[in-house]
């Protein structure tokens, strides 16, 4: 793992090369602020403490990263009950095991589309039951549809 230095914020960065540019902020150019979208992160974790340690070399600015023990018997046995959560259609389940698998899950969320909030957490609970639909997605667009008929 390399030491980047202190971290830049993005704002920061983008007046500097509006303005490296010979653009003006506000005047030629502008600066649009979003919010989050569902995956993005603010920051990015290196190193997962639970299950690495960062380990220095003879590198003052290169780390290493040494994963703790892995149990792989375990891990295929959570694997295993996924994919048989996921022939069952548990949507909780399936939530349960990945939050356990230690691999960086969070909760879906649906705030990104307010408009398709309820087909999208529809469906989650109608794909794997529903005939022809093979993915939550499609259960998404269907849905949407239907509604908009």
């Amino acid at each position: 793992m390399l030491e980047m230095g202190e971290p830049v914020l993005i704002h920061s960065l983008a007046q500097d090369l509006i303005a490296l540019s010979g653009l003006r902020l506000g005047r030629d150019i502008q600066i649009q602020m979003t919010a989050l979208r569902n995956g993005e992160k603010l920051d990015e974790v290196l190193a997962d403490d639970s299950t690495e340690k960062v380990l220095p070399t003879r590198f003052a600015k290169i780390h290493m990263i040494n994963r703790v023990h892995f149990n792989s018997v375990e891990f295929a046995e959570k694997v295993r009950a996924l994919v048989s959560s996921a022939h069952r259609g548990s949507r909780q389940e399936i939530y349960g095991i990945l939050g356990d698998l230690n691999i960086g899950f969070q909760m879906p969320t649906f705030e990104d589309v307010p408009e398709n909030a309820h087909a999208a957490a529809t469906a989650l609970d109608v794909a794997p039951r529903q005939p022809g639909i093979v993915s939550p997605w499609q259960a998404v667009i269907q849905i949407s549809q239907q509604k908009a008929s």
